[in-house]
């Protein structure tokens, strides 16, 4: 996709860090998350006590003290170190606006979601702030764009009708575009 000149202050090569470094931040976020979602404060503090907890590839000799994560009947369903399936949504966020030019393409988005759901049933996908968080990489520069593939991203999101929800990921996508 094309950037036009004077439209930001850093050159190409460092927005396509900064954009690689947003997707790998919501990857990282998702995946330790994944340990206490849905728990309240008091739940951690029972399960995991201080911690820390057990994340990365370190096997059992170098544990030493993490907590490893509570298999109950929802955290069972990843592998260690895995992440959900608003991860999986992410990636086909980003697939639908490389394919379309940088425009949010709802059909386009629907079928490739749909195609998903039939291979991976492991979760309910809620997370929309982690997918949304990309809308404000294309076209950053074009507020009415950003604001337009976040609203019609949430339409996309049978799990997040609430207005709310539409309301912060247009927030979050034009602080990102910003």
């Amino acid at each position: 996709m094309r950037i036009p000149s004077g439209c930001s202050k850093l050159n190409r090569p460092e927005i396509i860090e900064r954009v690689k470094g947003l997707i790998f931040g919501a990857v990282l976020g998702d995946s330790l998350g994944i340990a206490t979602q849905g728990m309240t404060r008091d739940e951690v503090k029972r399960v995991y006590g201080e911690g820390p907890i057990k994340f990365g590839l370190s096997n059992d000799e170098d544990m030493d003290g993490q907590i490893p994560f509570l298999r109950d009947d929802y955290r069972g369903l990843f592998d260690d170190n895995d992440y959900s399936g608003d991860v999986d949504q992410l990636l086909l966020v980003v697939q639908t606006l490389v394919e379309n030019e940088g425009q949010f393409n709802l059909k386009s988005y629907a079928k490739k979601l749909a195609n998903h759901l039939e291979k991976d049933k492991r979760d309910g996908y809620n997370g929309a702030l982690v997918r949304s968080a990309v809308l404000g990489v294309p076209k950053f520069w074009d507020g009415t764009t950003v604001i337009e593939n976040a609203a019609e991203s949430c339409r996309a999101c049978v799990d997040r009708p609430d207005p709310r929800c539409m309301i912060s990921c247009v927030i979050l996508s034009t602080l990102v575009a910003r």
